[in-house]
């Protein structure tokens, strides 16, 4: 008789899968509306990203995805805070750029969170 469920290579599989259209969503959102994230949209990025942080990440990879997501949501904030304080004038490509780091770091905040609630739990079994 044939095992029913999803096998490890399906999880990651479909961890791939969410963690493109988290992607391809956040690109939308950003061009949609680049002056705000609705509540609706910002609950689905969040959603997304904690599947992403539940499936995608191997743990052998997981410290260097932590650090490149840091580094995006440091960027993140200084690109808002240079937008704040010297706005460019008629570009308005610094609106969509500001956008688009915001819903990268919002997909991406709640996948660092898992993962590092993942890393801090496999190091307190092994020191057990």
């Amino acid at each position: 008789m044939k095992k029913r469920g999803i096998n490890k290579k399906e999880f990651k599989l479909l961890g791939h899968h969410i963690f493109s259209l988290g992607l391809v969503l956040v690109l939308f959102f950003t061009l949609y509306n680049p002056t705000r994230l609705t509540s609706g949209a910002g609950t689905i990025l969040l959603l997304l990203g904690v599947v992403v942080g539940l499936f995608d990440i191997p743990k052998e990879r997981g410290h260097n995805f932590i650090l490149a997501i840091i580094g995006i949501m440091i960027v993140s904030g200084v690109v808002n805070f240079l937008a704040i304080a010297y706005p460019i004038g008629s570009a308005t490509i610094g609106i969509y750029i500001k956008a688009l780091l915001g819903n990268l770091s919002v997909f991406l905040s709640s996948a660092v969170v898992i993962l590092a609630l993942k890393v801090i739990y496999r190091n307190y079994l092994v020191g057990k």
